[in-house]
């Protein structure tokens, strides 16, 4: 619901640090034409079969793989419609003509040999990326402790590496995300090109915007009125919306725009800004005072450094506590 834009240094960290590894693992199943799983007393030869190694000579040829990697959000549903085209997939149907073999491999070249490379830190990617709050929902973090106690991404494979594996390394199919959003009770292993779900990337502020309903509130104390604000979208991509639950999720958060009602309602904003605005031996942009106004980001820019940001700008504007420039 807020979109990420794809900076240069992380792109070329990413091709630079996945191309060489799947290109090696490419060429070396097609010259065996099989690879080898398990161990000495498990170990299985799956065969490399003539649709699936047509395939991938066509990614040897030109830049072709260099595409599927770097390629633009809209070509990875080219190169989905192009699959299901060679190998007779009837996605709305969920039958397949491509075997489990074929999976396997596609997954060892692209999942275990490009997204899970050691030359590929997901750490660095996100960091390159510029991002700390779930394009999906806005409402987390990225970022988790493992078992470990190391601090580690969230990374979700837009479209479901368990359906395109092939699809497992390319950049803007690598999504920071939240938990919640990865989760199997909100978008887990669901076909978002099916249900033509749209990609972060590819999502403009516009295309979600909040307001709220005010149903009934306290005079003697409003700030603590529990059910008294409906939070609505007046804008929004419908297929994402069902998918993440963000209506459902944003139900629980009417507290933040309760405080904003009341902020709005006070001389305090006003008096306030003049101080900020005034304040001897320090300067703050009009930026950095709508930020402490509202409590939260408002530049669109930077919507993506702290969890409700959008619905503060957008309930924010709306009580006219800050401008929309």
């Amino acid at each position: 619901m807020i979109s990420i834009k794809a900076t240069q240094k992380a792109k070329d960290y990413h091709f630079n640090a996945v191309y060489g590894e799947i290109n090696r693992r490419l060429s070396d199943i097609l010259k065996k034409k099989k690879i080898i799983r398990g161990t000495k007393k498990t170990k299985k030869i799956i065969n490399l079969r003539p649709e699936l190694e047509n395939y991938l000579d066509r990614l040897k040829t030109g830049d072709t793989l260099k595409n599927l990697i770097q390629g633009s959000p809209d070509s990875l549903k080219s190169e989905i419609e192009y699959f299901n085209k060679e190998f007779q997939n009837d996605v709305s149907t969920e039958k397949t003509k491509i075997s489990r073999d074929d999976y396997t491999i596609l997954t060892s070249i692209f999942f275990d040999f490009g997204h899970n490379s050691k030359s590929f830190d997901k750490g660095t990617f996100i960091e390159l990326l510029d991002i700390d709050t779930c394009p999906y929902c806005n409402r987390s973090y990225i970022y988790r402790l493992n078992k470990s106690k190391k601090v580690k991404p969230e990374i979700d494979h837009f479209y479901p590496k368990s359906i395109y594996p092939f699809l497992a390394a390319s950049f803007y199919n690598l999504i920071p995300s939240c938990q919640t959003c990865n989760g199997l009770s909100v978008k887990g292993s669901i076909d978002t090109y099916t249900k033509q779900v749209v990609n972060p990337y590819l999502i403009g502020h516009e295309n979600f915007k909040f307001s709220y309903d005010i149903v009934s509130m306290s005079l003697f104390n409003p700030i603590s009125t529990k059910g008294s604000i409906k939070i609505k979208f007046t804008e929004r991509i419908e297929q994402n919306d069902e998918l993440f639950k963000l209506s459902e999720f944003y139900e629980k958060h009417e507290d933040h725009v309760l405080e904003l009602i009341i902020k709005s309602q006070l001389e305090y904003s006003k008096k306030y800004r003049d101080y900020l605005s005034s304040y001897n031996g320090l300067h703050f942009s009009d930026s950095e005072i709508d930020r402490l106004i509202v409590g939260n980001y408002t530049e669109l820019d930077e919507l993506h450094k702290r969890p409700l940001s959008k619905l503060y700008r957008d309930i924010a504007i709306e009580l006219r506590l800050i401008k929309d420039l």
